[in-house]
């Protein structure tokens, strides 16, 4: 006797439609992963081309903050072969400089300090906006400068009232290595709508004794 066979006794019309139901569900599936797999692609994608580009800013914010460095080290360099050799002449140039703005009052600014040779030009940082800040033209180098032992050295600034710079150009005269200091110059002005005394000031440099 043969085995019992199943008999599907559903219309041919349901069965199609159940038929048609899963294809619909298994196209459906088949697209939601295909469009899945596209936006994780894209999303990926997206990600390493903001990483290029914040690795290309990186790198050329690296760039460029390499090079201020290298300018700034340049000068620094520059500056220390030059307070060596008149240190090695005897005056001590690296500590006046110092001695200058550690005995400065407070009050009191300095705009420069020369020679007659030109030996040197500092300006002092002050509290100005960068907006009013001017871009200064770069000095020419310092070269064949001969030794400040007995020559004449010239400070100038301004400074908000008289006593403090008096006791600043007393300060100076009472340095070791400094012969004398005197001031050869002084007005009043309006800085910044306030009075000021625009001062120049001559010492007259020694050896450390």
């Amino acid at each position: 006797m043969q085995g019992n066979k199943k008999l599907n006794l559903l219309p041919l019309s349901v069965k199609n439609k159940y038929i048609n139901k899963y294809l619909i569900y298994a196209a459906s599936l088949i697209c939601g992963i295909c469009i899945l797999a596209l936006l994780v692609q894209y999303i990926g994608m997206a990600f390493l081309q903001y990483n290029i580009k914040k690795i290309g800013k990186a790198n050329t914010e690296y760039n460029n903050e390499k090079a201020k460095i290298e300018i700034l080290q340049s000068a620094i360099d520059e500056h220390k072969t030059f307070l060596q050799d008149y240190e090695n002449g005897g005056f001590p140039i690296s500590r006046f400089m110092h001695d200058v703005h550690l005995h400065k009052p407070y009050t009191v600014s300095i705009i420069s300090i020369d020679s007659q040779d030109r030996l040197m030009k500092i300006a002092e940082t002050t509290e100005t906006s960068s907006d009013d800040t001017e871009e200064q033209p770069e000095n020419e180098p310092v070269t064949n400068v001969n030794d400040l032992i007995g020559e004449e050295i010239i400070i100038r600034g301004h400074g908000k009232n008289s006593e403090d710079i008096s006791r600043f150009i007393y300060q100076i005269s009472r340095l070791s290595y400094i012969q004398s200091a005197n001031i050869t110059a002084i007005e009043q002005h309006l800085l910044n709508d306030e009075p000021e005394s625009i001062f120049e000031i001559t010492v007259i440099g020694g050896a450390i004794n």
